[in-house]
């Protein structure tokens, strides 16, 4: 299993640009030292459309083609919307995408070289009322990573198959903007408003014939490849937090408890714990599965707002409580909503 990273917001990307920009060393004691009067750089950044279905992945190694979700290993007994079956049916054309892509990025592949290519398997009904809802399902590649190192995919022409519903995100509207990490609030309203463009009229749903709603968009670094310089920001209806600024440059001030559960339980995000449950933890929706949900909920606030909670003086171990108690009415809601078999 290679999980793909978590890609994280904007006000994320700005630290780790500043702390890479102000590092100097270590210290004596192996503590890092940091010179914040050192110049932080303006990089370029490309965002692609952020697709709303369900991370894929095919995985190209010594023991043959795998195929995996987010969080496991998938088998035909045990699937993800059907992606193992499709592309199980489809292995010869793989393996033909493999070999261009290694030619493509120069890489002599051994007995023991990885390839992994990541995406959205979306369309169909993996995901409802958005713009790819109903189309065919397709695999859409967004990053593509050999061996510990990740390939611009806008570079790589090959990742495409009619006959296995392989196309790459590139095919896609992009957006491109030089970000300025000693101003960042200056790039705030260009990515709130591509955000909320998007959100309003999904480009890859238009440039497939399908009007609807998206998600957001993803953006990553053109001048430093690796995951760090990722960021993601989702419009209204899909954000995971209630946030009050799209693109926020920094954590929000939040007084009270109450406040910030609100802020951080919200519908989008009870809706991916939900999804997360029955597909990749495997657990049934009823009573029985409540507690595997909210722990989920909780994990996923701590770990997304862990930089809120600290700068905001939250104990983190009172904040757990009034989070379940948001999921667990949402959850019996949900229950008791649902049809019955």
């Amino acid at each position: 299993m290679i999980p793909f990273p978590s890609i994280k917001q904007f006000r994320d990307v700005i630290r780790n640009v500043h702390n890479k920009a102000h590092f100097v060393g270590l210290d004596a004691a192996g503590e890092p030292v940091y010179d914040n009067r050192r110049p932080v750089p303006a990089l370029r950044f490309r965002g692609s459309v952020k697709l709303h279905g369900s991370n894929a992945a095919v995985v190209f190694g010594p023991n043959g083609i795998g195929f995996q979700s987010r969080e496991r290993v998938l088998t035909l007994e045990d699937d993800n919307f059907g992606f193992h079956a499709h592309m199980s049916g489809h292995m010869d054309e793989l393996r033909r995408i493999a070999v261009l892509i290694a030619a493509q990025a120069q890489v002599s592949p051994s007995p023991d070289t990885q390839i992994v290519l990541y995406g959205e398997w979306c369309g169909g009904t993996i995901q409802n009322k958005v713009a790819l809802t109903g189309l065919p399902t397709m695999f859409v590649i967004f990053a593509v990573w050999i061996d510990g190192n990740w390939y611009d995919v806008d570079t790589l022409d090959c990742l495409i198959s009619e006959a296995a519903r392989i196309r790459s995100i590139a095919d896609f509207p992009q957006y491109d903007m030089v970000i300025d990490f000693a101003q960042p609030a200056l790039a705030q309203g260009m990515l709130g408003d591509i955000t909320r463009a998007v959100e309003l009229r999904c480009p890859a749903g238009l440039a497939l014939g399908r009007e609807g709603v998206g998600e957001g968009v993803v953006w990553r670094c053109l001048d430093e490849p690796g995951s760090d310089y990722w960021f993601k920001v989702k419009g209204q209806k899909h954000s995971a937090s209630r946030v009050t600024k799209l693109a926020a440059v920094s954590v929000e001030k939040i007084a009270k408890t109450s406040d910030f559960v609100a802020m951080a339980v919200s519908e989008a995000r009870l809706s991916q714990g939900l999804h997360n449950l029955i597909h990749e933890q495997r657990k049934p929706f009823d009573m029985s599965g409540m507690a595997d949900f909210i722990r989920w909920v909780v994990g996923d606030v701590m770990k997304e707002e862990a930089d809120t909670i600290a700068a905001n003086g939250f104990d983190p171990r009172k904040l757990g409580e009034p989070i379940a108690a948001v999921a667990r009415r949402w959850y019996c809601a949900q229950l008791a909503d649902a049809p019955r078999s």
